[in-house]
């Protein structure tokens, strides 16, 4: 994705959300901070696979039920057995030159925002480079909610490049 295509998104991003919102749709159902872990995750449960880490904070990984290939869904994390962060997947490694995906993605997310009421957002960009690699991240932020968009380049895995890749996730916290 050229700077363009970016500066592009992030215009979008800018006037399309004006909403404000401190809940995110994970399955129908509406996650906020300071939720209860045990009926939460009994009920999540139903509907996705869901592997914990125990410790102190507890993060939970929620899958879709069929595998092996399972695909992420989203992340939430539990302090003292409440909900005190949810991040939500809703796109991964777009890759290649083909926005029409991503782009659909990215207007259901900032519909998701704009219809969960009043108020304002800010958006920053930044980019971060290593040796070899760029990524640059656009980041929405309304109240506890947020939108990350970031495109990253150069990485690779267990000395094999990953293609250029896009990743769109909504977090509260």
């Amino acid at each position: 994705m050229t700077r363009t295509a970016l500066a592009a998104i992030a215009l979008l991003v800018a006037t399309a959300a004006h909403g404000a919102g401190s809940a995110i749709d994970i399955g129908g159902e509406q996650l906020t901070i300071g939720m209860s872990e045990t009926p939460l995750l009994d009920n999540l449960k139903k509907y996705y696979r869901v592997v914990c880490g125990e410790d102190v904070v507890k993060s939970c990984l929620l899958t879709t039920m069929d595998g092996p290939e399972y695909r992420a869904i989203a992340n939430v994390v539990f302090t003292n057995g409440k909900l005190t962060n949810v991040r939500k997947y809703w796109a991964d490694d777009y890759k290649g030159s083909d926005p029409v995906a991503f782009v659909q993605s990215l207007h259901d997310v900032l519909t998701e925002m704009k219809n969960s009421g009043p108020g304002f957002a800010v958006v920053s960009v930044d980019e971060i480079r290593e040796p070899g690699v760029t990524r640059q991240f656009i980041q929405v932020t309304q109240g506890n909610k947020r939108i990350v968009i970031q495109v990253a380049e150069g990485i690779e895995i267990k000395g094999e490049k990953v293609p250029t890749f896009v990743n769109l996730d909504e977090v509260i916290e």
